[in-house]
């Protein structure tokens, strides 16, 4: 009876000391690894990897370009290779919220270091098409606005290209002679538009930041551009906007029917997802959802 109590006691001492405890494998690490990276804990995900600085580097700017709702991942497949290695094939579901999901699948390697599994970081385990010093970027695409019709489907107000025109002072050099020139070319469209006006509004601008100068539909700014478009210091920049027939057509009504109908006519925007370089210029796209107009 002594005997057997001694190695009872024997045995408890050793399974208490952790001679029986067993290490999280590939299984427990790919798992854990994914459920990080849906949880938004980017540096717990990265730690699980062999590389967890640049694992942490990718995945956050991964995560900051799409600004995700949520993330849902599967583990579709993990196939040992050999003993000390396995190869996890998963799906990812990016939920980009507005009914926007980006799903791909993708795969990594998990490698045993000594007593421990980690995933052996590669760009590619964020997207299989992401390669080392590149990132993604997310675009949106919006629809044009629906035109608003009257009942015998006249447009009332109907989308069309409009040319802002910007004045950047810090660029112009002679703010008042380039004032001169917008003032002569713009005042037909707009009498409030004078050299004076735009000087003062330009130099009450923040430094660096564009005044800008008017708002024209295309065919207006297509009949100026060759007298402004070379301007020192004058930018242009474009948008679809819902306009009237002409400026003062049902100028005191649309304006309130415009904001009234403004969510109805607006549609459901798109959006394209592509890599690109470390100076900004893509690379490939990786995924693109056609904007989805409204009806009239």
């Amino acid at each position: 009876m002594r005997l057997l109590a001694t190695i009872t006691v024997m045995v408890l001492t050793l399974s208490g000391c952790g001679l029986f405890k067993s290490e999280p494998g590939a299984p427990e690490i790919t798992n854990d690894f994914l459920a990080k990276l849906a949880s938004g804990d980017v540096q717990g995900a990265a730690n699980l990897t062999d590389n967890p600085n640049e694992a942490k580097e990718t995945l956050e700017k991964f995560r900051a370009a799409l600004k995700p709702k949520g993330l849902t991942s599967k583990v579709d497949q993990l196939r040992k290779n050999g003993e000390t290695a396995s190869e996890a094939s998963v799906s990812l579901d990016w939920d980009l919220d507005k009914n926007r999901h980006w799903t791909y699948s993708t795969k990594f390697d998990v490698r045993q270091e000594g007593d421990f599994w980690k995933v052996h970081w590669q760009t590619s385990v964020a997207h299989p098409k992401l390669n080392p010093q590149q990132s993604i970027l997310l675009t949106e695409l919006k629809p044009d606005p629906a035109p608003v019709l009257d009942r015998e489907g006249t447009p009332l107000l109907a989308p069309e290209r409009v040319v802002s025109v910007l004045l950047v002072a810090k660029e112009a050099g002679d703010v008042n002679a380039v004032a001169k020139s917008l003032a002569d070319a713009l005042n037909p469209f707009d009498k409030a538009i004078t050299q004076q006006s735009i000087a003062e509004g330009a130099g009450k601008t923040p430094e660096g930041q564009a005044y800008q100068v008017a708002a024209l539909r295309d065919p207006d700014y297509q009949s100026v551009k060759a007298k402004i478009y070379d301007l020192p210091g004058v930018r242009f920049s474009t948008q679809t906007s819902l306009l009237a027939p002409s400026r003062n057509f049902g100028s005191q009504v649309l304006p309130a029917v415009r904001k009234l109908v403004e969510n109805d006519i607006a549609g459901n925007a798109g959006f394209r997802i592509a890599t690109v370089d470390g100076q900004g210029t893509e690379v490939e796209e990786l995924f693109s959802k056609a904007p989805e107009p409204a009806k009239a």
